[in-house]
C-alpha cells in the first residue's frame, strides 16, 4: 500500500502538467491560448527567415522557466498577417497579454538575457523604486531605450510605454527616487529622463510622446522600407550579405560615420531590401558588401569613383578612413550626383509624340507656350506599348498639345517624377498654370485623352470625339473609387470634384450608378 501510494505522488505532477510552449496554426487557436490565463506570450515568427530556429529555441528556454506564470504560445506571421498589420509590426516580434488585453507589443528582444529579463518583469508586475547607482546599474541597458521615471510619473510613463513600444520596440521603465533622478542624471523637475544604448547618453524629456520619438530617433539604421519615404534624404548605406559575421564592427562603423556625418541617413541594408539601392543606383552590386550613398525619391546616387575605396575582404578600420574621404568628397562638391538617362535623341521634336529622357526632362517640362501630355512608361511593356500607340492616335489629332513619353525606370532627373501609383501613368499640364496639373484616370483611349485635354486645357479645344455612354461611366467609377485612395492628398482634392461633377451631369449620385437608362451624353 505504501508502495503504491508514492508511485502516485510521482506520477500525478507529470500528468495535470500543462505543455510548454504551444504552436497553434489559427488566430482562434491563438486566442483560446490567450484565454486560457491571466499573462499569455505570444511570439509570431516567420518560418521561411533563417534565423528563425534560433529565436525559437530561445524563446522555449525562456518560456520553460515561466511556464507556472502564464501560457506561451507560437504562430508563424504568414497565419497572423492581419494582427500584424493592426501592430504596425514585422516577423519576429512579441505579443504580451494581461488579462485578454494587450499589455506591449514589441519586436523580438536583441538577446536572450533581455528576453528573460523582460519576462520577468512582466510576470512579477513589481514596481521597485531605485535611490541608488548600483541598484541602477545592475538593472537597466537590457533593451534600446530605458524610461527613467520618479514614482508620481509612473501610470503616465506605463501608458505613454504601451502607445510607442509597437513602434520603437520594448523600453524598460526604471522607478528612481526624484531626487536621485535629479543629482545622479539631472533629470528636471516633472520630466523624465531616457537612456538610449546606442550612443549611452541619458537626456531629460517632457513625459509625452512627441518628447520619446524625438529622443528615440536613431543615430544610425537597420534600414526597413519606411525609412525610405523620407523625401529629401540623402543615404548611405552598407550593403551586407546573408553572412555578415562581423555586423558588431559594421555597427560600430556606421554608429562612428553617423556622429561624423549627422547630414545623411546612415544604415545597414540587409540583402533582402537592397532592391531599394539597386533600383535607385541601377547597379548590380555584384561584389558585397559595399558603402554606397543614394536618394531612392528621385533615383540619385553618388558614384565612388576611386577603385581603391572599400576593398574587400571588410576592414572596420579602412573602410572606416575610405567611407570619411568618399563622404567627405560628396560634401565638398567632388563628388557629385549622379541621374540616369537613355542617350538623347536627335530630330525628336518634330515626332508627334517626342522621347523624353532623363537629360532633357527638365527643359521638356519648362515649356510654357504648350499644354503638356506626358506619358511615364516602362519599355519593352505589353500594356504601357497599347496605351503609347492610343496616345499617338490622340496626338494625330490634338497638334497644338505637345505630346512626350518618358520610361521611367532607365530615367532620373532632377526635377522629380509625380507620384506614380501604376505604369502606364499619364499627366496633363496646363500652359498658364501648371500648379494645375492633374493625372489622367480614364482609360487608355484616343478619345478619353481627348475629352481630358478639352477639359483641362488652357486654350478651348474642340475635338470631334463621341460622348460617353453611362455604362462607360458605371465601368470607370468602379476603378475611380479604386485609384483615389493611392493619390496624394493634392490629386485627391483636385480629381473628386471632376469627377461627381461628370456623374451628376449623367444622373449618377456621388459615385452610385441606376441599374437602368443607358443614354448617350
Amino acid at each position: 500500500m505504501l508502495i503504491y501510494f508514492f508511485t502516485l505522488l510521482i506520477f500525478i505532477p507529470y500528468k495535470i502538467r500543462k505543455p510548454e510552449v504551444l504552436t497553434v496554426n489559427t488566430l482562434s487557436e491563438m486566442e483560446k491560448v490567450i484565454h486560457s490565463t491571466t499573462f499569455s506570450v505570444v511570439l509570431h515568427i516567420d518560418s521561411q527567415d533563417s534565423a528563425s530556429p534560433l529565436l525559437k529555441d530561445q524563446f522555449i528556454r525562456a518560456s520553460s522557466l515561466f511556464n507556472h506564470n502564464g501560457s506561451f504560445c507560437i504562430i508563424d506571421s504568414s497565419k497572423s498577417e492581419s494582427q500584424l498589420r493592426k501592430y504596425g509590426q514585422q516577423a519576429p516580434c512579441l505579443v504580451l497579454f494581461k488579462q485578454k488585453r494587450e499589455w506591449l507589443i514589441l519586436p523580438y528582444p536583441r538577446n536572450e538575457d533581455s528576453l528573460l529579463f523582460l519576462f520577468n518583469h512582466f510576470f512579477s508586475q513589481k514596481l521597485v523604486t531605485m535611490n541608488n547607482r548600483a541598484d541602477f546599474l545592475s538593472c537597466f541597458g537590457h533593451f534600446d531605450f530605458t524610461l527613467l521615471t520618479p514614482p508620481e510619473l509612473v501610470q503616465q510613463v506605463m501608458s505613454l510605454r504601451f502607445q510607442i513600444s509597437a513602434y520603437v520596440g520594448n523600453m524598460e521603465i526604471l522607478v528612481c527616487d526624484k531626487k536621485f533622478l535629479q543629482q545622479s542624471f539631472t533629470i528636471k523637475n516633472n520630466e523624465i529622463g531616457i537612456y538610449r544604448a546606442e550612443d549611452q547618453t541619458i537626456q531629460s524629456i517632457q513625459p509625452n510622446i512627441d518628447s520619446i520619438f524625438e529622443a528615440t530617433i536613431p543615430v544610425f539604421r537597420h534600414f526597413v522600407t519606411t525609412d525610405f519615404r523620407q523625401p529629401d534624404s540623402t543615404f548611405v548605406a552598407f550593403l551586407g550579405t546573408q553572412q555578415d559575421s562581423n555586423l558588431k564592427d559594421v555597427d560600430e562603423l556606421l554608429f562612428n560615420l553617423s556622429i561624423k556625418f549627422p547630414n545623411f541617413v546612415i544604415g545597414y541594408l540587409e540583402p533582402k531590401l537592397q532592391y531599394i539601392a539597386r533600383h535607385a543606383t541601377m547597379q548590380k552590386f555584384d561584389n558585397l558588401p559595399t558603402i554606397i550613398t543614394f536618394s531612392p525619391s528621385d533615383r540619385s546616387y553618388f558614384p565612388i569613383n576611386d577603385p581603391k575605396l572599400f576593398n574587400l575582404p571588410f576592414n572596420k578600420e579602412q573602410w572606416m578612413k575610405d567611407a570619411e574621404l568618399y563622404l567627405s568628397m560628396i560634401n565638398k562638391g567632388k563628388i557629385k550626383r549622379k541621374y540616369h538617362s537613355e542617350p538623347v535623341p536627335k530630330n525628336n521634336k518634330n515626332d508627334l509624340v517626342e522621347k523624353i529622357v532623363g537629360d532633357t526632362y527638365d527643359s521638356f517640362m519648362k515649356d510654357q507656350r504648350h499644354d503638356l501630355y506626358v506619358m511615364y512608361v516602362e519599355s519593352n511593356n505589353g500594356v504601357c506599348n497599347e496605351a503609347l500607340s492610343e496616345f499617338q492616335k490622340a496626338a494625330e489629332v490634338a497638334r497644338n498639345i505637345r505630346f512626350g513619353v518618358i520610361d521611367v525606370i532607365l530615367n532620373s532627373s532632377p526635377r522629380k517624377f509625380p507620384q506614380i501609383h501604376k505604369l502606364p501613368y499619364v499627366r496633363f499640364y496646363p500652359s498658364k498654370n501648371r500648379t494645375n496639373d492633374v493625372p489622367f484616370l480614364h482609360s487608355m483611349k484616343r478619345d478619353d485623352f481627348l475629352r481630358f485635354a478639352m477639359k483641362f486645357g488652357s486654350q478651348n479645344y474642340k475635338f470631334d470625339v463621341p460622348k460617353k455612354s453611362k455604362s462607360e461611366f458605371r465601368n470607370e467609377i468602379s476603378i475611380f473609387n479604386k485609384i483615389i485612395s493611392q493619390l496624394p492628398p493634392d490629386d485627391q482634392n483636385k480629381m473628386e470634384p471632376y469627377f461627381k461633377k461628370m456623374w451628376f451631369e449623367v444622373g449618377l449620385k456621388s459615385g452610385i450608378s441606376r441599374p437602368d437608362d443607358e443614354d448617350e451624353l
